[in-house]
């Protein structure tokens, strides 16, 4: 921003300081921002207020009233009183009067943020006609939206950080215990750059999930929709029934990680853990081994060989209750998932050696007992420093697996990622601009246990470039 600002002409530098009291004549001592939920492939309507004040705010209705005259996409209008709003995509202020019933502001607050339950509601994606819509996001994390609007205070407490504030009204999901995670540090990898707890629904995730692999491609052709049609009739006549066997067996609580590399070991690559409690009775086994075997080429067990025209498939190590699904493909990462206890536990990358032995090496985490009390309903934390470098990789090995397993050739590959350099720079920007986040949301104590939570967070951003040595 301060680069941008000093290409200004100097009387606008003069004029508009960089600085909060030299912004103040523009945005003033109240800004507001209202965007309202679109219907499905519209643009979002979107309302900018703002009171402008002073010299410099009379220059910048003057800007105003010329914007206006123009037709443009988006309309500038003076409400009197030093108030103005831009609009744009349709939206239109009806005027400014007061609340019918307003909410007390602290003084000290930078401002708030106003979530409608309504509009939650419509964020939803599009899906294909011929199966049924996929599960909104309030189901996959299995939380009930409040009755009530939910306000967010914004302060800002003078470190360069903000943090944020508010109450959560409404029905709760259960929080029970979150499975193990696989030991990914025992060999001394550092702190993770990423920690998350929350509800979760596999079901739910895994519709979503299906909905935006059978979207068509630009031409109209949609193959990905009759080959999950001939892998959903496989499991049919495999005698596999997901809603029956599998879903039931997942536990509602998601625990992940992202932990750096071991560069002392060699390492590249940050690895993604999560777990989730799992119910492993033969039908979940059976139907979890079944469901890997039709999405990919096929199923090997132990160390028997797989077939010659096999590209990508699975291999199971099985060993006693202990079971370990191995991702077999021609290039790193390899995922692994086990099946341990009363645990669903996946790691993004398990070693070259995986697909030969079943990394028996790799272990659960032993849980933290002082942890299991009050534990809060949703967790985060962004380390985006550390995270940044991390995310470009991980989006380009992404990128990657897709462009190997894209069966039609690159055409759709390069429909997906017209400028894949473009992309995996912008990931890293963004990571790094993600700065330091920690947010929590945590059930309140006594009778309100299971319709209150207090939501705190905090936010310092980063910058989105790595500065240079010696600036």
């Amino acid at each position: 921003m301060q680069a941008s600002w000093e290409k200004l002409p100097r009387f606008l530098r003069n004029e508009f300081p960089l600085s909060r009291t030299g912004l103040s004549c523009v945005i003033g001592g109240e800004a507001a921002f209202a965007m309202q939920i679109p219907e499905p492939k519209q643009k979002p309507p979107v309302l900018i207020f703002a009171r402008l004040s002073g010299g410099g705010g009379a220059l910048a209705r003057m800007v105003v009233w010329l914007a206006s005259q123009k037709k443009t996409k988006r309309e500038a209008h003076d409400l009197g009183g030093g108030l103005i709003a831009i609009a744009s995509n349709g939206a239109e202020p009806e005027g400014h009067p007061a609340p019918a019933d307003p909410v007390p502001f602290p003084e000290d607050a930078l401002g708030e943020i106003v979530l409608r339950p309504e509009a939650v509601l419509k964020i939803m994606p599009l899906h294909i006609q011929s199966m049924p819509p996929p599960p909104p996001l309030q189901e996959i994390v299995g939380v009930h939206l409040p009755p009530k609007d939910l306000r967010l205070l914004v302060r800002a407490p003078g470190d360069g950080s903000l943090t944020l504030e508010g109450a959560w009204v409404g029905e709760l999901p259960p929080v029970v215990d979150p499975a193990p995670l696989f030991d990914a540090g025992q060999h001394g990898a550092q702190t993770p750059v990423l920690e998350a707890e929350l509800p979760f629904n596999m079901r739910a995730a895994f519709l979503n999930w299906l909905d935006r692999e059978v979207q068509p491609s630009k031409n109209g052709s949609n193959k990905e929709l009759r080959k999950w049609e001939n892998r959903l009739l496989a499991l049919d006549n495999a005698g596999v029934d997901l809603n029956r066997d599998l879903w039931p067996a997942f536990g509602p609580r998601l625990k992940l990680a992202v932990v750096p590399p071991d560069e002392e070991n060699g390492e590249k690559i940050a690895k993604l853990v999560l777990a989730l409690p799992f119910n492993a009775t033969d039908p979940a086994r059976r139907a979890l081994a079944e469901l890997g075997r039709v999405r990919w080429d096929g199923l090997a067990e132990n160390r028997e060989k797989a077939e010659e025209d096999w590209k990508i498939y699975l291999r199971r190590f099985t060993q006693g209750e202990t079971q370990r699904f191995v991702l077999v493909k021609k290039s790193p990462p390899i995922p692994l998932w086990m099946i341990a206890g009363k645990s669903f536990a996946a790691i993004s990358d398990s070693g070259p050696l995986a697909p030969m032995w079943g990394a028996p090496d790799l272990v659960l985490e032993k849980p933290d007992a002082a942890a299991t009390t009050n534990r809060p309903v949703f967790f985060l934390r962004v380390d985006g420093k550390r995270l940044a470098p991390q995310a470009a990789i991980f989006a380009q090995s992404t990128m990657e697996d897709e462009r190997d397993d894209d069966k039609e050739g690159a055409a759709k590959f390069m429909e997906k990622y017209p400028d894949e350099q473009l992309y995996l720079r912008l990931t890293e920007k963004l990571a790094r601009f993600a700065g330091d986040v920690h947010f929590e949301m945590r059930a309140a104590e006594g009778a309100e246990s299971k319709t209150r939570a207090v939501i705190k967070g905090r936010w310092l951003p980063g910058m989105p470039t790595e500065p240079e040595a010696g600036k």
